[in-house]
């Protein structure tokens, strides 16, 4: 069962809960013990060249935006299967309806216990989100899903790197290369102005351009001991 199967069975009655807390059951639910059984010792991070799942809460959501609330699940309700999987990430069954007409329901992951979930199975120490700058994550007792995402929109909304915006100058060129004769110097300087404060001015964020359509993860991959490289797909 997967781990959304494994969050529905749990809400179908109270012996079925008890059930899907067994200890057997953490690493496909990326936690460490819950309540009623002892918790482990510490946590048994995972090794180098070791099979590594990230937690699928992470393929749906939004980790291309600037901002906490935008790091959402989007479900429609013409797609089963993404509805069922958000559902089942939602354990207390709470949800925020949105945008009713059109059929749209907004989840965000940091408002539920899934929050509080390792980020990956077995858990790491150190997560590197290979995007923008390829921010670490460190928590030597596991890295979270919260951790996560809180990191990777705090990395989008901060200011661009140097070398993000020596690439949009190459890009863009400056006016004043390519003014046409007997353009005003002054028309030309304004632009050119404006061009150099909007570079100034650029996020993390903004170097993506129209590519910022969240098109999931692609893989977990333990480089180091205790340390995984989480690499999402290409951004449309």
């Amino acid at each position: 069962m997967s781990y959304f199967d494994l969050k529905r069975f749990s809400r179908v009655c109270k012996r079925f809960h008890q059930l899907e807390q067994n200890p057997h059951l953490d690493s496909r639910l990326c936690r460490r013990g819950c309540t009623g059984f002892k918790q482990r010792p510490r946590v048994h991070e995972c090794r180098k060249g070791q099979r590594v799942r990230f937690h699928p809460v992470l393929h749906l959501t939004w980790l291309s935006r600037p901002d906490l609330q935008e790091a959402e699940i989007l479900v429609f309700s013409t797609t089963g299967k993404t509805a069922t999987e958000a559902e089942g990430a939602d354990d207390d069954g709470s949800s925020e309806a949105s945008d009713a007409d059109d059929g749209v329901r907004n989840y965000h992951p940091l408002d539920l216990p899934v929050g509080a979930e390792y980020a990956t199975s077995p858990p790491c120490s150190q997560l590197v989100f290979v995007a923008g700058w390829n921010p670490v994550i460190a928590d030597s007792r596991g890295v979270k899903v919260r951790s996560v995402i809180e990191a990777v929109t705090s990395m989008w909304a901060s200011p661009a790197s140097e070398e993000a915006k020596m690439m949009a100058l190459d890009s863009r060129g400056d006016p004043a290369d390519f003014a046409p004769e007997g353009v005003d110097p002054k028309e030309v300087n304004a632009a050119s102005e404006k061009m150099w404060n909007e570079i100034d001015e650029m996020s993390m964020w903004d170097t993506l351009g129209d590519c910022t359509f969240w098109a999931g993860m692609r893989s977990a991959r333990c480089i180091e001991d205790g340390k995984v490289a989480l690499q999402p797909n290409e951004f449309d």
